[in-house]
């Protein structure tokens, strides 16, 4: 028997239910089946799908076509130049022109978090940027690209809490400081579901090779917060060398001074 599904709707009344008569209830707080009788009238929540309905799969499909090699070449010279920079993350905004079908990157303002080792900049595997305000002509904002630098492409659970509410294609490029070497990983986040795309459905070619140099103009986009390791922080401000060489609480002594 194939019951009828009413969908309850915000200042809407449903119809009375007739006299042995049964309908499923869709509302924000889950499914319900009422039943209507001479003896009685229940509601009670639903914790499976009905089973007189047919499957259904979650899926993605993409029309916009493929990045251009040209732009995956220009994506990789960026994060390249990036990485040897403070061997660390970059990132892209991913822009799209449905009526000309027409992709465009735009680099946004980004900072990095790095720290000096043996005179050479070590960025922290994270990147703060905002998304544009205002994008040009009639592009609309489809996604972003990231790198990785000489780890793996894949979403780390910092990608994943950023992306949760963040519509849109999101590309990893990985090991970007090693030629011949670079791989990707590439998901559509749509209403809180991950969709996992094969990198070659939506990048033209993934074997294509870096651009030498970058826009310049995006390199200077890219702002270096320097700053202290905890670990070079604790050993450097917590302990120091007693008379006879040997460790010594330095905030142990200044607490003792006081007192």
């Amino acid at each position: 028997m194939s019951l009828p599904i009413v969908v309850k709707h915000p200042g809407v009344d449903l119809p009375e239910l007739g006299l042995d008569q049964m309908r499923y209830v869709l509302s924000r707080d889950g499914l319900f089946l009422e039943r209507s009788t001479a003896l009685f009238r229940t509601c009670a929540r639903v914790e499976q799908p009905p089973a007189d309905l047919d499957e259904h799969r979650a899926g993605c499909l993409l029309f916009c076509g493929k990045l251009p090699a040209v732009l995956v070449r220009t994506m990789l010279g960026f994060f390249r130049a990036a990485y040897r920079m403070h061997e660390g993350e970059a990132a892209l905004v991913l822009l799209y022109h449905p009526q000309q079908r027409r992709f465009r990157w735009h680099c946004p303002s980004q900072t990095v978090e790095a720290y000096r080792s043996y005179g050479r900049l070590i960025a922290h595997d994270s990147i703060e940027y905002e998304l544009p305000l205002e994008v040009p002509g009639d592009y609309v904002i489809l996604g972003d690209a990231h790198s990785h630098g000489e780890l793996t492409a894949f979403p780390s659970g910092v990608d994943k809490r950023d992306e949760a509410y963040k519509d849109g294609l999101h590309i990893i490029v990985g090991r970007i400081d090693r030629p011949g070497r670079i791989d990707y990983h590439v998901d559509f986040v749509m209403d809180g579901q991950r969709f996992t795309m094969e990198p070659a459905d939506v990048l033209e070619d993934l074997e294509c090779e870096p651009f030498e140099r970058a826009p310049r103009s995006w390199l200077k986009r890219i702002h270096i917060k320097e700053y202290t390791p905890w670990f070079r922080s604790y050993y450097s401000t917590s302990y120091s060398t007693n008379d006879y060489g040997s460790p010594s609480r330095r905030r142990s002594d200044e607490r003792n001074d006081r007192e």
